[in-house]
């Protein structure tokens, strides 16, 4: 690779840092070793995958079920990739993809930096504010915060507010990025949310307050880099079918 310095064009952070580019190289990876073992490149996958109480590559465990399998049996009954892979001519094809992603702050970092804390406060017109520090910037993150709110609550969409971010007068709920805000800020939402239903008494002003916890099942080694890199994971499958037209 090179790198280039330049004041002509425009950069900025893009989504995924790196993960969609390690996982394209991955996917090729595994369709190479499945033409060599001369077998389909689905079936060689599914071979691979990894299960509840699996190792990952820093010698963590997949605490959760794994549902890659259920996923493809539907990505394949939906795709037809079965007949449309044997089927297809010169300029057209249909391929399958799988992606793994781990969710939230890296190892420790949630305990040990972030600390994150959030609140809601209940106004004598009960109406909720939410007090988490996560901006909006476009990822819908407001709408979430006040849906998991107004659902935990039991009480309508339009009830539950959230301001613009003011420090001045919200907790630090750590920073938005990656994919920690709805599921951390977001999980405390929820429980503070809970404490709140608990002692809700109508036409008063009242506030519930949650901080998070680490799991205790979770284990991270920052000077070896070694344990739960991230405490929960995601899957994805995906089916693409491609054609290119004859310029002729």
């Amino acid at each position: 690779g090179r790198a280039v310095a330049t004041n002509v064009v425009p950069s900025d952070a893009f989504r995924g840092f790196g993960a969609p580019q390690a996982l394209f190289a991955i996917e090729m990876h595994m369709d190479h070793l499945a033409r060599r073992a001369g077998t389909d490149p689905v079936d060689f996958r599914r071979r691979a995958f990894i299960r509840r109480g699996g190792t990952t590559l820093t010698n963590g465990r997949i605490h959760e079920e794994v549902l890659l399998g259920p996923m493809l049996d539907r990505i394949l009954a939906s795709s037809g990739y079965r007949a449309k892979a044997v089927a297809q001519g010169i300029g057209r094809g249909i391929g399958i993809s799988f992606a793994a992603h781990g969710c939230a702050f890296t190892g420790s970092g949630e305990r040990d930096i972030i600390k994150a804390r959030v609140g809601l406060r209940k106004l004598a017109d009960d109406r909720v504010v939410v007090l988490a520090s996560g901006v909006d910037m476009g990822q819908g993150l407001a709408t979430a915060f006040r849906k998991v709110v107004a659902g935990s609550l039991g009480i309508p969409l339009a009830s539950v507010q959230y301001d613009r971010v003011d420090t001045e007068l919200v907790p630090d709920s750590g920073p938005t990025i990656a994919s920690r805000s709805t599921m951390i800020a977001g999980r405390l939402l929820e429980l503070a949310a809970r404490d709140l239903k608990e002692k809700w008494r109508d036409g008063e002003v009242q506030e519930a307050w949650r901080d998070y916890a680490h799991p205790s099942h979770l284990a991270w080694d920052p000077a070896t880099l070694q344990g739960d890199a991230y405490p929960a994971w995601g899957w994805g499958v995906n089916a693409v079918e491609v054609a290119v037209e004859d310029p002729l």
